[in-house]
Protein backbone atom coordinates (compact mmCIF):
# COMPACT_ATOMS: atom_id res chain seq x y z
CA UNK A 1 0.00 0.00 0.00
CA UNK A 2 1.16 3.40 -0.58
CA UNK A 3 1.70 6.06 2.10
CA UNK A 4 -0.35 9.20 1.79
CA UNK A 5 0.84 12.55 0.88
CA UNK A 6 -0.67 15.82 2.08
CA UNK A 7 -0.02 18.89 -0.32
CA UNK A 8 -1.20 21.84 1.34
CA UNK A 9 -2.33 25.10 -1.57
CA UNK A 10 -2.67 28.33 -0.20
CA UNK A 11 -5.84 28.93 -2.21
CA UNK A 12 -8.94 27.28 -4.02
CA UNK A 13 -7.84 28.04 -7.21
CA UNK A 14 -4.04 27.40 -6.69
CA UNK A 15 -5.62 23.67 -5.91
CA UNK A 16 -7.50 23.36 -8.84
CA UNK A 17 -4.13 24.06 -10.97
CA UNK A 18 -1.96 22.01 -9.38
CA UNK A 19 -4.42 18.81 -9.32
CA UNK A 20 -5.01 19.20 -12.74
CA UNK A 21 -0.98 19.59 -13.79
CA UNK A 22 -0.81 15.94 -12.23
CA UNK A 23 -4.28 14.74 -13.76
CA UNK A 24 -2.68 15.61 -17.37
CA UNK A 25 0.89 13.94 -16.06
CA UNK A 26 -0.49 10.71 -14.52
CA UNK A 27 -3.00 10.13 -17.82
CA UNK A 28 0.08 10.60 -20.11
CA UNK A 29 2.20 8.15 -18.15
CA UNK A 30 -0.68 5.89 -18.17
CA UNK A 31 -1.17 5.81 -21.53
CA UNK A 32 2.47 6.03 -22.24
CA UNK A 33 2.48 2.43 -20.80
CA UNK A 34 -0.18 0.89 -21.44
CA UNK A 35 -1.74 2.34 -24.01
CA UNK A 36 -4.90 3.24 -21.88
CA UNK A 37 -6.04 5.14 -18.93
CA UNK A 38 -9.10 5.65 -16.50
CA UNK A 39 -10.09 8.06 -14.48
CA UNK A 40 -13.11 8.95 -12.08
CA UNK A 41 -14.39 11.84 -11.74
CA UNK A 42 -16.14 13.58 -8.80
CA UNK A 43 -18.44 17.02 -8.63
CA UNK A 44 -18.52 19.82 -6.16
CA UNK A 45 -16.77 23.25 -6.10
CA UNK A 46 -13.42 21.79 -6.04
CA UNK A 47 -14.04 19.04 -8.20
CA UNK A 48 -15.78 20.82 -11.42
CA UNK A 49 -12.90 23.67 -10.87
CA UNK A 50 -10.12 20.82 -11.41
CA UNK A 51 -11.97 20.10 -14.55
CA UNK A 52 -12.53 23.84 -15.86
CA UNK A 53 -8.77 24.09 -15.16
CA UNK A 54 -7.75 21.08 -17.47
CA UNK A 55 -10.18 22.18 -20.09
CA UNK A 56 -8.24 25.22 -20.29
CA UNK A 57 -4.16 23.96 -19.75
CA UNK A 58 -2.89 23.86 -23.12
CA UNK A 59 -1.46 20.39 -21.76
CA UNK A 60 -4.56 18.41 -22.02
CA UNK A 61 -3.56 18.35 -25.48
CA UNK A 62 -0.73 15.87 -24.70
CA UNK A 63 -3.79 13.87 -23.14
CA UNK A 64 -4.65 11.26 -26.12
CA UNK A 65 -8.35 11.54 -24.98
CA UNK A 66 -9.69 8.68 -26.98
CA UNK A 67 -7.58 6.13 -24.62
CA UNK A 68 -9.32 7.14 -21.70
CA UNK A 69 -12.25 5.34 -19.75
CA UNK A 70 -14.14 8.19 -17.16
CA UNK A 71 -16.32 6.89 -14.55
CA UNK A 72 -17.85 9.17 -11.95
CA UNK A 73 -17.68 8.22 -7.95
CA UNK A 74 -21.30 9.31 -6.87
CA UNK A 75 -24.28 10.82 -9.09
CA UNK A 76 -27.50 12.32 -8.08
CA UNK A 77 -30.17 10.07 -9.41
CA UNK A 78 -31.71 12.57 -11.50
CA UNK A 79 -32.32 13.14 -15.43
CA UNK A 80 -29.81 13.66 -17.77
CA UNK A 81 -28.78 17.34 -18.70
CA UNK A 82 -30.50 17.99 -14.88
CA UNK A 83 -28.32 20.84 -13.80
CA UNK A 84 -27.59 18.99 -10.09
CA UNK A 85 -26.08 15.95 -12.17
CA UNK A 86 -22.04 15.74 -11.39
CA UNK A 87 -22.30 14.25 -15.31
CA UNK A 88 -23.46 17.94 -15.98
CA UNK A 89 -20.81 19.51 -14.44
CA UNK A 90 -18.35 17.62 -16.13
CA UNK A 91 -19.64 17.56 -19.75
CA UNK A 92 -19.71 21.57 -19.57
CA UNK A 93 -16.35 21.82 -17.73
CA UNK A 94 -14.62 19.23 -19.70
CA UNK A 95 -15.94 16.58 -21.58
CA UNK A 96 -17.52 18.87 -24.48
CA UNK A 97 -13.95 20.11 -24.79
CA UNK A 98 -11.58 17.41 -25.40
CA UNK A 99 -12.48 14.07 -28.36
CA UNK A 100 -13.22 11.48 -25.36
CA UNK A 101 -14.80 8.48 -27.19
CA UNK A 102 -18.12 8.56 -26.09
CA UNK A 103 -18.09 4.68 -25.95
CA UNK A 104 -15.94 4.89 -22.87
CA UNK A 105 -17.97 7.77 -20.77
CA UNK A 106 -20.02 6.14 -18.44
CA UNK A 107 -22.21 8.11 -16.47
CA UNK A 108 -24.56 6.69 -14.00
CA UNK A 109 -28.21 5.86 -14.96
CA UNK A 110 -30.77 8.11 -13.82
CA UNK A 111 -34.52 7.81 -13.51
CA UNK A 112 -34.97 8.25 -17.35
CA UNK A 113 -32.51 5.36 -17.34
CA UNK A 114 -33.44 1.88 -18.46
CA UNK A 115 -34.14 0.79 -14.57
CA UNK A 116 -36.66 4.16 -14.95
CA UNK A 117 -37.39 5.29 -10.91
CA UNK A 118 -35.26 2.58 -9.09
CA UNK A 119 -32.00 3.60 -7.71
CA UNK A 120 -31.16 0.42 -6.74
CA UNK A 121 -31.86 -1.57 -9.84
CA UNK A 122 -29.28 1.43 -11.47
CA UNK A 123 -26.63 0.96 -9.00
CA UNK A 124 -26.78 -2.71 -9.60
CA UNK A 125 -26.58 -1.85 -13.17
CA UNK A 126 -23.55 0.20 -12.32
CA UNK A 127 -21.80 -2.72 -10.67
CA UNK A 128 -22.17 -4.44 -13.74
CA UNK A 129 -20.58 -2.36 -15.95
CA UNK A 130 -17.83 -1.93 -13.07
CA UNK A 131 -17.15 -5.62 -13.62
CA UNK A 132 -17.41 -6.40 -17.14
CA UNK A 133 -14.51 -3.72 -17.31
CA UNK A 134 -12.65 -5.36 -15.08
CA UNK A 135 -9.51 -7.61 -16.12
CA UNK A 136 -7.71 -9.90 -14.87
CA UNK A 137 -4.65 -8.06 -13.64
CA UNK A 138 -7.13 -6.16 -11.66
CA UNK A 139 -7.94 -9.56 -8.91
CA UNK A 140 -11.43 -8.52 -8.45
CA UNK A 141 -14.83 -7.66 -9.48
CA UNK A 142 -14.16 -4.16 -10.67
CA UNK A 143 -11.37 -2.27 -12.48
CA UNK A 144 -8.59 -0.72 -10.13
CA UNK A 145 -8.63 2.90 -11.66
CA UNK A 146 -5.12 5.19 -12.68
CA UNK A 147 -7.06 8.17 -10.89
CA UNK A 148 -9.85 8.48 -8.57
CA UNK A 149 -10.71 11.78 -7.29
CA UNK A 150 -12.90 12.70 -4.08
CA UNK A 151 -13.75 15.30 -2.62
CA UNK A 152 -14.48 15.89 1.66
CA UNK A 153 -17.51 17.49 2.11
CA UNK A 154 -18.38 20.25 6.03
CA UNK A 155 -19.85 16.78 7.61
CA UNK A 156 -17.11 14.57 6.53
CA UNK A 157 -18.81 12.92 3.62
CA UNK A 158 -16.62 11.17 0.92
CA UNK A 159 -18.53 10.02 -2.33
CA UNK A 160 -21.92 10.64 -0.88
CA UNK A 161 -20.68 8.17 2.07
CA UNK A 162 -21.45 9.91 5.34
CA UNK A 163 -19.34 9.18 8.75
CA UNK A 164 -21.21 6.55 10.66
CA UNK A 165 -23.29 5.03 7.95
CA UNK A 166 -23.67 1.18 7.82
CA UNK A 167 -22.43 1.16 4.06
CA UNK A 168 -19.23 2.11 5.64
CA UNK A 169 -18.31 -1.46 7.09
CA UNK A 170 -19.88 -3.38 3.76
CA UNK A 171 -18.41 -5.71 1.26
CA UNK A 172 -17.03 -2.49 -1.36
CA UNK A 173 -17.55 -4.92 -4.08
CA UNK A 174 -21.18 -5.31 -3.35
CA UNK A 175 -24.08 -3.20 -4.66
CA UNK A 176 -25.97 -1.56 -1.70
CA UNK A 177 -28.86 1.55 -1.32
CA UNK A 178 -28.98 4.18 1.87
CA UNK A 179 -32.34 6.03 2.14
CA UNK A 180 -31.93 9.78 2.91
CA UNK A 181 -35.13 11.69 3.77
CA UNK A 182 -36.40 14.03 0.75
CA UNK A 183 -35.08 15.75 -1.84
CA UNK A 184 -33.70 14.23 -5.23
CA UNK A 185 -32.01 10.98 -5.16
CA UNK A 186 -28.84 10.16 -5.54
CA UNK A 187 -26.39 7.02 -7.19
CA UNK A 188 -23.21 6.23 -5.48
CA UNK A 189 -21.13 3.37 -6.36
CA UNK A 190 -19.09 3.74 -3.18
CA UNK A 191 -16.16 4.64 -4.53
CA UNK A 192 -14.82 6.30 -1.63
CA UNK A 193 -14.98 2.65 0.21
CA UNK A 194 -12.38 1.21 -2.03
CA UNK A 195 -8.63 0.19 -0.90
CA UNK A 196 -5.70 1.96 -2.71
CA UNK A 197 -2.40 -0.10 -3.71
CA UNK A 198 0.08 0.57 -5.67
CA UNK A 199 0.80 -1.04 -9.14
CA UNK A 200 3.96 -2.92 -10.27
CA UNK A 201 4.57 0.23 -12.11
CA UNK A 202 4.36 2.68 -9.52
CA UNK A 203 1.08 4.10 -9.95
CA UNK A 204 -1.74 4.10 -7.24
CA UNK A 205 -4.78 2.89 -8.07
CA UNK A 206 -8.30 2.13 -6.38
CA UNK A 207 -10.35 -0.84 -6.09
CA UNK A 208 -14.14 -0.01 -5.99
CA UNK A 209 -17.57 -1.31 -5.56
CA UNK A 210 -21.01 0.06 -6.83
CA UNK A 211 -24.12 1.12 -4.72
CA UNK A 212 -26.81 3.15 -4.71
CA UNK A 213 -28.31 6.22 -2.89
CA UNK A 214 -31.92 7.60 -2.67
CA UNK A 215 -32.58 11.21 -1.28
CA UNK A 216 -30.45 14.35 -0.95
CA UNK A 217 -26.94 13.99 0.35
CA UNK A 218 -26.47 16.77 2.51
Amino acid sequence: MSVPEVIVHRDEQLLAKAVAARLVTRLVDSVAARGTASVVLTGGGIGTAVLTELAAAPARDAIDWRRLDIWWGDERFVPAGDPERNETGARAALLDHVDADPARVHPMPGPDGPDGDDPEGAAARYACWLEAAAKPEDHGQVPEFDILMLGIGPEAHVASLFPGMPALYDDPAVPYAAVYPGGAGSLDPGLGRGESRRDRDGPVRRRAGAGARRGRAG
